[in-house]
């Protein structure tokens, strides 16, 4: 059976269309906080949040604060250079000095819970370093999602006790 170029290109319209279709409806992990990578030690007060949670907009905003808060908050901080990170791509982020080579393009997201607050550390050579802080709530998703003293999400708590 002959296809003619006509049925060969819907064909392949749709299975883009398709693709592109399922490939929405996947979460895309974002990192949301500061980092300073203008020195020979990089650093980064982030969080990773999915980009399909109702309340993604929100919990960057918070943890954006929060980060910043903690930053202001310590002498040894204040002085590095500080760029936001406003819901970037782990890749993008992880170019900009966290990366080995050899490294996955994710590997910030990879080493990340969602919703959770991290201080990454690299020097020189060295593999970046991922310091998970404890979140408030242990309570899962459905613990969460009641969680009204929580503020807006755990991971800007958990941002609130880094150092």
């Amino acid at each position: 059976m002959k296809l003619s170029a006509k049925k060969i290109s819907i064909a392949m319209t749709a299975a883009v269309l398709l693709a592109l279709g399922t490939s929405q409806a996947f979460a895309s992990p974002r990192l949301c906080g500061y980092i300073a990578v203008d020195n020979p030690g990089k650093i980064g007060i982030l969080a990773e949040f999915s980009d399909n949670d109702s309340l993604y907009h929100k919990k960057c905003d918070q943890a954006i604060d929060d980060s910043w808060k903690k930053i202001q908050g310590n002498a040894q901080l204040q002085p590095l250079n500080w760029r936001k990170i406003y819901r970037n791509k782990c890749y993008d982020v992880g170019k900009q000095g966290f990366l080995n080579q050899g490294d996955g393009a994710d590997l910030l997201c990879d080493n990340m819970n969602s919703d959770n607050g991290y201080k990454i550390t690299k020097k020189g050579a060295d593999a970046a370093v991922f310091e998970k802080q404890p979140s408030s709530n242990s309570g899962g998703a459905a613990g969460f999602a009641n969680d009204v003293d929580n503020g807006i999400n755990q991971g800007t708590n958990a941002i609130k006790k880094l150092f």
